[in-house]
């Protein structure tokens, strides 16, 4: 009911004050009314609403030229009838024409006319008794939201005229025409300038809210790179359709060769016990590259988790185990987001990865596929009954072994680290996928001068550079990964708690797409979940801020309806007069490339130049030497303790090596030294033959470049 009012009521109060405009003498006398029911310097309450006869009649006279629904909903009798002589069968599908109804001359003077007069006899009314005016349907059927619906529309058109004045922008002329469809709309949106009415500005800083829209957040202390995201670009540039990533893959030419040549039983045997066999079952799959830049605008390196609107989440060790690692990313938003996986047409094999599931035939018949704009606009609309945290409950005792082989370190905060790359591990703060009570995460994050210098680590011209002693700190944390695991209160709701709602909503970025922004006639699926969600955060002020318990209860009944309880928390809004957050614009990888060859040519540190100010990204997330990227070993710990749970596992042998990094606040629970276990990392240097570069590839236009031959390095991730 709520969702399907959102629209509607919307719709309606824009033809009213489009109609009010083109009569202004209508519109004053609707101002001149609520100033002396509520008074110059006062707002709208729900206690004037009933004292308020004119604004009833402008709503009757908008609900009667402009119906909501001008079809009204489909009607099917349950018997053959006979009605004016026409016989309608039964269940033959009913449209009362409503629009064409309350435009009868016959009933109505000057029908086409806006008068709000005709309905000041309180005459007519809005029960369907009378088949004359009947906007809110008739019967049994009539809307269940009419009581909610006139509620609304008198709240928030009395509030707006009450606080300001409206007149159209220059060079904008009257256009009152419709655009017929399920739905009534304009067909050109009215563009109006809104005027403050009210003396005490105290009264008009909520109704204001259009100075500043901020995609978030509204406090800086934990996302520190925004302005870098690359949700933060489309955002001030909503019109740019350069959204979907270039992933580049390097494995069609593998998968082709296993399809023309399978690999023998016998061969795959040896494969198998290697620990690739799953690689090989898993199999290949068509990239939704949509769908991964989707989730990529929702990254934030200072977290390395994807901020959605119930909280955060991410890819973890167990995800990794249990799917594979073969389009992880992939997988692990089919098996989290059902609203953006297809459906598998065989059954699950379970000597298999789980992961391998997907390799059977997919139908798209009810989910959306590679179009950006509809997992945008499901991402900006998430409720927490729409992810699931736990997707592997029910086939956990199902799984292969190789699924389960590394359930020790699934909960663990470590480092992951693949060559010069180095990624923290922060299962602490996505409790809820391990069926745990989520705690406000504790903010022991890495400052952006560590951030800055573990990126800026590439492997050009790092030829026989040996990693390991470069990375011997996090290579220790992982050799001691399982002193750190992080463990909570089992609790079989995944629903976050207000205290972490409350903390979170203020600190993420809430918008990826600027919800004030419409195409007209826009081709293709329309992104209207960030409209929605600005539809919560009014209806989250209104009940912060109205002194009326029913605007209260009625505010509180429609976020409960939408599984949005958490915005009734006591936070700032994102629409202020005030500007909140960082708005910075992108720099593309090829600016930021210049700006250090210049500084390195006069030995200034680059970090230290100013970035000038440009207006495209370009893409700029393919190069790891950049300043800001993806992989941001930002530390959050939570409570750390002993696995208690029903695994049971070796702990390591004790080890002669010293706290990991970002684990000094921590108390040390390593058992006592023994000295004849110690590790001796020199005897594993595994860098004595360490070459990337490849003989065989000179000639490949892809891999060298006018300087001649360069080592192979790993794609971004595309967040910067």
């Amino acid at each position: 009911m709520v969702v399907g009012g959102t629209d509607t009521t919307s719709n309606s109060i824009e033809f009213a004050l489009a109609e009010m405009m083109n009569q202004p003498e209508i519109l004053k006398r609707a101002q001149h009314e609520l100033e002396m029911v509520v008074g110059k310097d006062n707002i709208v309450e729900e206690s004037h609403i009933n004292k308020l006869p004119y604004l009833h009649a402008i709503m009757k006279e908008t609900l009667r030229l402009h119906p909501a629904l001008p079809l009204l909903v489909p009607h099917c009798p349950s018997y053959s009838c006979v009605i004016g002589g026409y016989t309608v069968p039964k269940g033959a599908r009913v449209f009362v024409n409503a629009w064409a109804i309350h435009r009868d001359p016959a009933t109505w003077e000057n029908p086409l006319e806006f008068r709000p007069e005709r309905f000041l006899d309180a005459k007519w009314d809005y029960t369907g008794n009378d088949f004359r005016y009947f906007p809110f349907g008739s019967g049994r059927r009539i809307c269940a939201g009419t009581a909610m619906g006139e509620r609304m529309f008198m709240f928030l058109l009395g509030s707006i005229i009450q606080s300001f004045n409206w007149e159209l922008g220059p060079g904008i002329k009257h256009d009152l025409s419709e655009k017929f469809g399920i739905v009534l709309k304009k067909k050109v949106a009215l563009m109006a300038i809104p005027t403050p009415r009210l003396s005490n500005p105290k009264f008009s800083s909520f109704l204001n809210m259009d100075g500043h829209f901020t995609s978030g957040p509204l406090n800086n202390d934990l996302l520190w790179l925004s302005g870098s995201h690359r949700g933060d670009y489309y955002f001030q540039n909503p019109d740019r359709d350069d959204g979907i990533l270039r992933i580049r893959r390097g494995d069609q030419d593998f998968w082709m060769h296993l399809n023309s040549n399978p690999i023998p039983e016998n061969v795959m045997e040896f494969i198998t016990l290697a620990g690739f066999g799953g690689i090989i079952q898993c199999g290949n799959r068509r990239l939704d590259r949509a769908l991964i830049s989707a989730l990529v605008e929702r990254w934030r390196p200072e977290t390395h988790t994807f901020h959605l609107p119930v909280g955060e989440t991410t890819v973890t060790l167990q995800d990794v185990n249990i799917l594979g690692p073969v389009f992880l990313l992939q997988l692990w938003a089919w098996e989290r987001l059902s609203g953006f996986a297809p459906e598998t047409v065989n059954n699950i094999d379970f000597q298999k990865p789980y992961g391998a599931r997907w390799r059977s035939s997919l139908t798209y018949i009810r989910t959306a596929s590679h179009v950006l704009s509809a997992y945008r606009s499901q991402l900006h609309s998430l409720t927490e009954d729409k992810f699931n945290w736990r997707p592997y409950d029910n086939v956990f005792n199902l799984l292969p072994g190789i699924c389960l082989s590394g359930q020790a370190s699934w909960r663990c905060e470590t480092y992951l680290i693949c060559w010069e790359i180095v990624e923290p591990h922060l299962p602490s703060r996505v409790m809820r996928q391990f069926r745990m009570f989520q705690p406000v995460p504790v903010n022991t994050l890495f400052g952006e001068q560590e951030h800055r210098r573990l990126h800026k680590i590439s492997r050009t011209s790092g030829r026989n550079f040996n990693w390991l002693q470069k990375h011997n700190q996090y290579v220790l944390s992982w050799v001691g990964r399982h002193n750190h695991v992080v463990t909570e209160e089992l609790t079989d709701s995944c629903v976050a708690s207000p205290e972490y709602m409350q903390w979170y909503l203020p600190r993420t970025i809430l918008y990826t797409i600027d919800p004030r922004h419409h195409q007209p006639n826009q081709h293709g699926f329309p992104n209207d979940g960030g409209t929605l969600q600005m539809t919560w955060d009014i209806m989250s002020q209104i009940y912060q801020r109205s002194g009326e318990d029913f605007i209260r209860d009625m505010a509180s009944q429609a976020m409960r309806y939408g599984q949005v309880e958490h915005h009734m928390g006591y936070y700032p809004t994102h629409m202020s007069q005030d500007p909140v957050g960082y708005q910075v614009p992108l720099v593309p990888q090829s600016i930021r490339r210049r700006n250090r060859r210049q500084a390195q040519a006069q030995n200034v540190d680059p970090e230290v130049q100013a970035e000038p100010v440009i207006n495209s990204p370009h893409l700029s997330s393919m190069d790891h030497s950049s300043g800001n990227q993806l992989h941001s070993p930002s530390l959050n710990f939570g409570e750390v303790g002993l696995f208690k749970s029903i695994i049971d596992y070796s702990l390591l042998p004790q080890l002669n090596t010293p706290p990991a990094p970002g684990f000094r606040h921590l108390p040390d629970m390593r058992p006592p030294r023994d000295r004849s276990l110690s590790l001796e990392l020199d005897m594993f240097d595994l860098n004595t033959s360490m070459d990337y570069t490849n003989k065989d590839n000179d000639n490949n236009d892809n891999l060298a470049t006018r300087r001649g031959r360069r080592q192979i390095r790993r794609p971004g991730c595309g967040t910067h």
